[in-house]
């Protein structure tokens, strides 16, 4: 029986290698479908590049005695009902190709990390109005909106460039989900009070959270994961008003309220709040978590059990604390 070593065979191959031609080798028997686009691509804008070089006739030059000719050796691919040549004008149409492919890719990138700072920044209506102009934008085919812009503005490169760049507008809301993190202070406690049957909407509770975050803020600003946005019959607990207590995430669309919420757990350095839901995602970024119930009786016990199992596998302090417990505390 013969016994394959593994390594061996991929040190040969130059899996491990450090130097350029071997590297370059063996990447290109790793990933042929790559190595074959990267090969038509370097034709591609080579022949662009060259077309002055590899073509006889001027694209635009009109000769209509030889109008329709078949392939020959002078012409190619023939030419046109106006006696162009074809092969001049595919050659030359290169360098329009991707002179819009990379200036539409430029232009709307440029413009869409601009307008999602703005967004992400200003958030509120301001995010909710470019959410809707970009909405429109790309509810609208290409092809559609490039002949409409054409007929308006005439036809020419800017113009196109212009139509491709407002399908790229997409970009926004990434750059704006990133810029979350520059409204975030160094050091925060991540705070989500919410009504549910375990923590149900009484005086009682409503005064144990007023006390619960001011009592946090006294000690290191408190960012609100309250987003306003309603997707459940869990109403949010509003805490007081306070220049330690932030709320980053107000006016937030639906479809990016998980993720922002997600955002800012990993990023803080302790999660409290209603007991469930975002208490049970904390644990997986190694956020401390403190989780208030109520009414005990509400809680299911499995998902209890799989929290505090979660809690132990990523080394993290997970608490529940039932609301009478933190009263008596406090009275002592």
């Amino acid at each position: 029986m013969t016994t394959i070593n593994f390594d061996t065979e991929l040190r040969r191959a130059g899996a491990h290698s450090k130097h350029g031609w071997r590297r370059l080798a063996f990447l290109a028997q790793r990933y042929l479908l790559g190595t074959f686009g990267l090969i038509i691509m370097v034709l591609f804008v080579w022949m662009a590049i060259s077309a002055d070089l590899i073509c006889r006739y001027d694209p635009l030059s009109v000769d209509s005695a030889h109008r329709l000719a078949s392939p020959s050796l002078q012409h190619w691919m023939g030419t046109d009902s106006f006696g162009r040549d074809v092969w001049s004008r595919i050659i030359h149409g290169a360098r329009i190709s991707l002179a819009v492919g990379i200036g539409a890719t430029v232009l709307g990138s440029s413009i869409g990390v601009l307008v999602g700072l703005a967004s992400g920044y200003l958030s509120g209506w301001v995010d909710l109005i470019f959410q809707r102009i970009t909405d429109i934008l790309q509810a609208l085919p290409l092809l559609v909106l490039a002949l409409v812009m054409t007929a308006a503005l005439g036809p020419s490169l800017p113009n196109l460039l212009a139509t491709v760049a407002g399908n790229l507008f997409e970009l926004k809301q990434v750059s704006g989900l990133r810029l979350l993190d520059l409204r975030l202070p160094e050091e925060f406690t991540a705070v989500r009070f919410y009504f549910r049957d375990s923590f149900p909407d009484t005086p009682e509770n409503r005064e144990l959270v007023h006390d619960v975050v001011e009592r946090l803020a006294e000690r290191q600003p408190v960012v609100l994961l309250n987003t306003g946005v309603v997707v459940d019959e869990h109403l949010d607990a509003e805490p007081p008003a306070s220049e330690r207590i932030l709320r980053p995430l107000a006016g937030i669309e639906a479809a990016r309220n998980l993720a922002a919420q997600s955002a800012v757990v990993a990023r803080a350095k302790l999660f409290v709040g209603t007991y469930g839901g975002l208490a049970h995602l904390a644990p997986f970024y190694g956020v401390p978590t403190i989780g208030f119930a109520s009414d005990p009786r509400e809680i299911n016990p499995v998902h209890l059990t799989v929290a505090r199992r979660t809690a132990v596998v990523y080394d993290t302090p997970l608490a529940v604390v039932n609301a009478g417990a933190y009263g008596l505390l406090e009275a002592a």
